[in-house]
């Protein structure tokens, strides 16, 4: 069992009311474990923690960065700079999980894993009635994945997309890292703005940078929603995705891995409040 305190839970968050069954359902595995649970509030209603938080049963620190659209990326670079722990799992706002597949992740990040979830149910999933009840068929699996070729031979393998027959999907989102080795690459690329490949990004520079292997365990509930719960700034998913993903590329073909942590936060700490349970904190971690 991991020891208590070494690990903070980071869940980027705007105006998605599924947080607080998430924190609900998933606040007693995070206290069994001993996790600090740091929800980054990037442009989202500041008043909404304030009439929810009571029901949790787990303390949440709250921190608000006045944000005018919702920036994944750098919102966990600013969850990772409010807490000080030694890993840090990167969860979504909308994913419940297990009391054994928090274990098993955090079993494999200490011996020097970076770990993903390695799928994620939907929580409106079904299998078509004459499938399910196959006595031949057990499942299907529609798998893609990156591989990046570095001029030295290296090959950098990532999953982008993993869709399972009960519409079940991968979730390589969901991240579960050294905050030793997070730093090191300074943090996610908040350049990668709107919507998608930032989780691809962070598991490349991850694993080129610093050769970490990549783990992929467990299974997740993902609460179901459609694309218009996404902030995706007014752009398309697929095309913000493919932006994002040139982009990234760009940084690769210049040899630049490191991310915008620092950056980050010498740009947002002065502006930053933190609330716990609507109390506000003085100073910074």
């Amino acid at each position: 069992m991991p020891l208590q305190g070494s690990t903070a839970v980071i869940i980027p968050w705007k105006n998605r009311f599924e947080i607080l069954a998430t924190l609900s359902e998933n606040a007693s595995i995070f206290t069994d474990f001993g996790i600090e649970i740091v929800v980054v509030n990037c442009g989202g209603d500041n008043e909404f923690f304030a009439k929810g938080l009571e029901i949790i049963g787990a303390p949440v620190t709250v921190v608000e960065l006045p944000a005018h659209s919702f920036n994944r990326s750098l919102a966990i670079n600013i969850g990772v700079a409010c807490t000080m722990v030694e890993y840090l799992f990167i969860l979504d706002a909308d994913v419940i999980l297990t009391k054994d597949v928090v274990e098993a992740c955090l079993a494999s990040v200490r011996e020097g894993h970076i770990v993903t979830i390695e799928r994620l149910c939907e929580s409106r999933g079904n299998i078509p009635e004459a499938l399910s009840q196959s006595d031949y068929l057990a499942d299907i699996r529609q798998i893609h994945g990156m591989e990046v070729s570095w001029k030295d031979g290296e090959v950098t393998c990532v999953p982008c997309q993993r869709e399972y027959l009960d519409g079940s999907h991968g979730g390589q989102g969901q991240l579960l890292v050294s905050r030793e080795h997070l730093v090191r690459i300074n943090g996610f690329n908040s350049r990668l703005a709107t919507w998608g490949f930032e989780d691809v990004d962070i598991l490349i520079r991850l694993q080129r940078a610093l050769r970490l292997p990549h783990k992929q365990l467990g299974t997740a509930v993902h609460l179901s929603h459609g694309d218009e719960a996404r902030d995706l700034g007014g752009t398309d998913r697929r095309l913000s995705n493919r932006q994002n993903a040139i982009h990234a590329f760009g940084n690769y073909a210049r040899g630049e891995l490191g991310g915008s942590l620092h950056e980050d936060v010498a740009t947002w700490k002065p502006l930053i409040a933190k609330q716990l349970y609507g109390v506000r904190l003085r100073g910074w971690s």
